[in-house]
């Protein structure tokens, strides 16, 4: 009943994070920033903003960009709640689930619809049907790609199929050293993880044969056909971020 209930606040934020007030209706620009500081995740959501940092962009409002990474969500809001970081990316729930605690917070965009992938060592294994009674290594708790990979495979078991015995991981990191030490069969990684794994396992000489299976939302797609694809991963705006048009626009322009 708990996880249940943990889906159902997380179903409902993700609907409140596409009806968050767009950031066009926000104030007029209160003008340039020393420093305006982008953060986000190991995953390819951020990839744009390190870029953004890379090449100075926005240079009409802020002297400086600085990209931050975060790991874990928990670093996210501490991030959020000190005022270190102007705009993030992040899982799509996150803002909203934030912005409904009261923090100034606003999403921006969903730039992200898939980006999950099942990488396994046994040919057999392509889809997430066929971990029917393995082990899977997963590097996500208490966030949207755990939530998301628990519904799929409770719909599995309610089909009939053997229960997948869930390995779960510190990080990403953690479940790639897994995979080449020959201690996990399968794991669950975000881009780009997934080819980091592969392509670090075709440099080591000797080493099992690893190959890409199917994507989380391509599993999903296939198990809910009646639902609609389920936004991923995005970019929030964060304190005087969320209140600034002229920056919210800059950052989505860049």
């Amino acid at each position: 009943m708990k996880d249940l209930n943990t889906r159902r606040r997380l179903c409902a934020a993700m609907l409140g994070a596409t009806l968050l007030p767009g950031l066009a209706t926000a104030r007029a620009a209160s003008g340039r920033r020393a420093v305006l500081t982008l953060a986000g995740p190991s995953a390819v959501v951020s990839y744009p903003l390190m870029h953004m940092a890379a090449t100075g962009a926005l240079a009409a409002h802020a002297d400086q960009l600085r990209f931050r990474l975060w790991q874990t969500p928990d670093q996210l809001r501490t991030l959020l709640v000190n005022g270190n970081v102007d705009f993030s990316a992040a899982p799509g729930t996150l803002p909203a689930l934030l912005h409904n605690r009261g923090m100034p917070v606003r999403l921006l965009n969903i730039s992200v619809w898939g980006i999950l992938w099942l990488v396994s060592r046994d040919p057999a294994v392509r889809t997430f049907e066929d971990l029917a009674g393995r082990e899977l290594a997963v590097p996500f708790q208490r966030d949207l790609p755990a939530v998301l990979l628990d519904t799929l495979l409770d719909a599995q078991a309610a089909r009939g199929l053997a229960p997948v015995k869930l390995r779960r991981t510190r990080d990403g990191q953690d479940a790639i050293a897994l995979m080449l030490n020959g201690q996990a069969e399968q794991a669950l990684l975000v881009e780009p993880m997934a080819s980091l794994l592969l392509w670090r396992a075709a440099q080591q000489g000797g080493a099992p044969t690893l190959h890409r299976g199917q994507s989380l939302e391509q599993a999903g797609r296939g198990a809910f056909r009646a639902r609609p694809p389920r936004p991923r991963a995005g970019v929030g705006a964060a304190a005087g971020g969320a209140d600034d048009g002229a920056w919210g626009a800059g950052v989505e322009a860049a």
